[in-house]
């Protein structure tokens, strides 16, 4: 074995995996309820609505199982390509792009979902109709 026992790659430790996996569960958790409740019978939003709902809740759910993969593989690969003088740069820019990405997409999953609800608004009731037709602020006609 090319590793000693509890580590992954040359880096990280299981108990890090670990981590950072149980530091996603409640948002994994959140993300599969909700796409188990959306197949669900008994729906009380439109077919478009519910499309909507899913699709976003489906990117997010994909971001934040990339963005964990990500977290645990970026520093082995750093530390398989070796350190030089650029390392630290080459690190933080890498990592700050892909994060700025990883909300990119999260961003559009959840705008999928405010879609969604905003889709399964009851149009607002527009009042009673005006007592007479006419301009506002003028008389009513003379019977």
């Amino acid at each position: 074995m090319s590793h000693r026992t509890g580590t992954f790659g040359r880096v990280y430790s299981l108990t890090s995996l670990y981590g950072v996996l149980l530091g996603q569960a409640p948002v994994l958790l959140v993300l599969m309820i909700g796409l188990i409740l959306l197949a669900s019978p008994g729906r009380r939003l439109p077919p478009r609505s519910v499309l909507l709902a899913r699709a976003g809740l489906v990117v997010m759910l994909v971001e934040t199982l990339s963005s964990s993969a990500w977290t645990v593989l970026l520093p082995q690969l750093f530390a398989r390509s070796g350190s030089g003088a650029d390392f630290v740069r080459s690190f933080g820019l890498v990592w700050g792009l892909v994060n700025l990405l990883m909300a990119i997409v999260f961003a559009a999953g959840l705008a999928l979902v405010v879609a969604a609800l905003l889709g399964a608004r009851t149009p607002s009731d527009p009042g009673p109709p005006p007592p007479f037709p006419g301009p506002p602020f003028s008389d009513p006609p003379v019977q």
